[in-house]
């Protein structure tokens, strides 16, 4: 898997597959890129496309930070010295893969926590955004979490292979709503803790979401090549239905029957059609 060295000393890991006019995907909060489902790529791959994926910071083959280090406390009240990096750092960071990869713009999607780096991406330099795909993501028009969200989002770091698996699952659950499968989800969070190194949701990422987006104030160069996709189960569809209310232009898709994340091939077929959709405009 190919890496580079950001400015400020960070390794980040991505891929790149295919050929033709790329679509950078921007995967969700602990996500590493390998974790984008064949369901998605594998027709944008076959209309022609270079799909590229990358692991945030703190996933996959990326840095990855001492998250005891990270002042939980102090970041609620305000202090953010403690926290190594912000949602524009890894704005920086899939800037700097496009760059590598020698494409001067792109189709960006932007799944979940992905959504809120590629508002970073259209602020810092949307010259280089040729559409948007926020992906169950509605920066800004989110609601406050539950206990039960942050029953699955916090907790102390797994001291030992079985607990990391064990969250995975919880994670798992959440995200997949009433399409849950405990046989596949044991599966897939063995995947996930021993092949992509996931040992908990990082405290970082969580820090960046609580910094914010400071200085970011444009959603879309144009609602007309914006794509709005989440499950009306989501638990945070009210606030992809606000996003979608308040860009009238953009194309909302709304998927009946699923929650924040979908099982293969489930609506894949139609969220890569409108993908490509808007991706040609």
């Amino acid at each position: 898997m190919p890496s580079l060295t950001v400015p400020d000393g960070a390794t980040i890991s991505y891929t790149a597959e295919g050929s033709g006019p790329p679509i950078f995907m921007l995967p969700g909060l602990s996500m590493p890129g390998a974790a984008l489902p064949g369901s998605a790529a594998d027709p944008l791959l076959a209309a022609g496309h270079t799909v590229v994926t990358i692991d945030p910071r703190d996933t996959g083959g990326s840095s990855r930070y001492d998250q005891a280090a990270i002042d939980a406390a102090a970041v609620l009240g305000g202090d953010f010295s403690t926290v190594p990096y912000t949602y524009s750092d890894m704005a920086t960071d899939a800037l700097a893969v496009l760059d590598a990869l020698g494409f001067e713009s792109a189709t960006w999607v932007g799944y979940s926590m992905g959504g809120s780096v590629l508002r970073c991406v259209q602020a810092a330099a949307p010259e280089r955004v040729d559409a948007v795909v926020y992906f169950a993501s509605s920066p800004d028009f989110g609601r406050e979490p539950s206990p039960e969200d942050l029953a699955v989002v916090l907790r102390p770091a797994p001291s030992n292979r079985d607990e990391a698996i064990g969250w995975a699952v919880d994670v798992l659950r959440w995200t997949m709503g009433r399409h849950f499968d405990p046989e596949s989800a044991a599966v897939d969070a063995a995947m996930l803790v021993d092949d992509f190194g996931w040992w908990g949701i990082p405290v970082g990422h969580l820090a960046a979401g609580i910094v914010g987006t400071p200085g970011v104030t444009t959603v879309s160069p144009d609602d007309r090549r914006m794509l709005i996709v989440f499950g009306d189960e989501d638990p945070m569809a009210e606030g992809g239905r606000a996003f979608a209310d308040a860009h009238p232009a953009a194309t909302a898709v709304e998927v009946q029957g699923y929650s924040h994340w979908f099982p293969e091939p489930g609506p894949w077929p139609v969220i890569t059609a409108a993908i490509l959709d808007i991706a040609r405009r």
